[in-house]
């Protein structure tokens, strides 16, 4: 199972967007959720104080208050910066430390996070439901079919068992077969 066409389809419309009340801080959302893998509790929850721009890395409180430094891809980063210093500034009174917020200057619920993604893909034309867990998997898969290795995985995501990782990882039928050829020389 892959979504990768689907997740080429709303990267694609993304920037479209921008125009949009809120554009800059959905397609940052999006980004971040995509490119660090995070979960959605800890999307919501973070604050500016943890993105560090420097290291483009995010610190972030997982399950069991368990704090770890996930990367922050490129084009995540740069869609963070845009909406903070553009979008979220200008509209948004500046007292609230978490980066990711309603109208009304509070923190953006779950519930919200999942309604931006689901009305993002529809409006991207992307058939299938789409669901904020799906981008993790998706990570994964495209984070091995690329070279990553479980256990950098694991450490990304904060997992304290390798088995627990395996679960979110979908090896496609063209990466089996290439290392099937590689490693089986008969």
């Amino acid at each position: 199972m892959t979504y990768q066409v689907d997740l080429d389809r709303i990267f694609d419309y993304l920037p479209t967007q921008e125009t949009f009340k809120n554009g800059l801080r959905d397609e940052a959302l999006i980004e971040v959720l995509y490119g660090t893998s995070i979960r959605v509790g800890e999307l919501v929850s973070m604050k500016i104080s943890n993105v560090d721009y420097v290291n483009h890395r995010l610190k972030v409180m997982g399950k069991g208050s368990k704090e770890r430094y996930v990367p922050l891809g490129r084009k995540a980063e740069f869609a963070l910066k845009k909406y903070c210093f553009e979008e979220r500034n200008e509209k948004i009174p500046a007292f609230s430390d978490y980066v990711f917020l309603n109208s009304y200057g509070r923190r953006l619920s779950s519930q919200s996070a999942e309604f931006i993604v689901a009305d993002t893909c529809e409006k991207a034309g992307v058939s299938k439901r789409v669901y904020l867990h799906m981008f993790r998997h998706t990570m994964a898969t495209n984070l091995l079919d690329n070279g990553a290795d479980l256990i950098s995985i694991k450490q990304i995501w904060g997992h304290s068992s390798v088995s627990t990782t395996m679960i979110y990882t979908h090896v496609s039928s063209k990466s089996l077969l290439d290392s099937y050829h590689k490693f089986f020389t008969r």
